[in-house]
């Protein structure tokens, strides 16, 4: 409860007052430090608890591993792969998932892919974090083709395996595989979920097809200000200040709320229109921005 809260220092009192440790409490101890960032304390306590003789379980492990992947130590990260190795939890889901995610956040692709070849009874978590790994690194094609094999070998996508491949086709320019992967989300009936129908929109932008994100844009069923700031950042690229216009207009008539972002966009494409059609000078035109963005708030 006390690391929960965010008091650490009354947990882990609690903790050196206890007659009996066991492998629950200091794995409370070492995952509480690490969420609240406290890295070199979650790993003393680590390394404390195998002192002591007890054997880590795949939670202990796997809030070890974040650390790892967190600063970067790489010998380190060997080290605790090779305990998994050891004490025979290496096919433990949670763990095995935390050793393919740890390499990935390292950028060691190698390593990551014979993880991932080893790993047994794959669930989509691995394979995305396969395919993100992919991309991190650079390898967008090999992330499209892992991500067209899932459906060969029984593996449901989810919305994050989308996400991921979306952002190696942007990476790519390939609008052609944009295509395609908007057939697997039809075919998947994710078409629901906004945050895949964002990232679609957001990529055909950036790749030309302002048709293409128009339509993915008219789709979306409950847009938020993202799908929102997409559309207008997707219209600023052509320059069309009208455009953009008319779309924060159509913001306004349901009730929606333009952030940060929103303005950002608008003020850089809109405000020379601005000036030109109702003849503000530039001494007048702030003010009436600043009217603009308090009536929208």
């Amino acid at each position: 409860m006390y690391f929960k809260v965010g008091v650490s220092s009354y947990g882990c009192k609690v903790f050196e007052e206890m007659a009996e440790k066991n492998v629950v409490s200091w794995t409370i101890v070492i995952s509480g430090a690490i969420q609240s960032s406290n890295f070199e304390f979650g790993l003393n306590t680590y390394f404390e608890m195998l002192r002591v003789g007890l054997r880590p379980n795949e939670f202990t492990l796997g809030s070890v591993m974040k650390t790892c992947a967190t600063i970067g130590v790489h010998t380190l990260v060997i080290a605790i792969h090779c305990s998994a190795l050891k004490i025979g939890l290496e096919q433990n889901p949670f763990v095995s998932t935390s050793i393919l995610n740890m390499y990935v956040e390292l950028r060691d692709i190698e390593s990551a892919e014979l993880v991932f070849d080893c790993m047994k009874d794959l669930n989509a978590g691995c394979w995305n974090a396969m395919i993100g790994g992919y991309i991190k690194c650079k390898y967008d094609f090999k992330a499209l083709q892992l991500l067209t094999s899932m459906p060969y070998v029984g593996v449901k996508m989810d919305k994050y395996t989308f996400i991921n491949a979306l952002k190696g086709c942007s990476a790519m320019g390939a609008l052609q595989c944009v295509k395609q992967i908007h057939v697997f989300i039809i075919q998947s009936k994710m078409e629901c979920i906004t945050s895949v129908m964002n990232a679609l929109m957001d990529v055909f932008f950036k790749n030309g097809d302002k048709d293409s994100s128009l339509r993915v844009f008219d789709w979306i069923q409950e847009k938020d200000i993202i799908s929102w700031n997409s559309a207008f950042s997707g219209f600023s690229q052509n320059g069309n200040a009208i455009e953009l216009v008319d779309l924060y207009h159509s913001l306004m008539i349901i009730g929606g709320k333009p952030n940060n972002v929103t303005f950002s966009v608008l003020l850089r494409n809109v405000g020379s229109y601005i000036i030109s059609i109702l003849g503000f000078n530039s001494i007048v035109l702030p003010y009436i921005l600043d009217y603009l963005m308090k009536s929208a708030s």
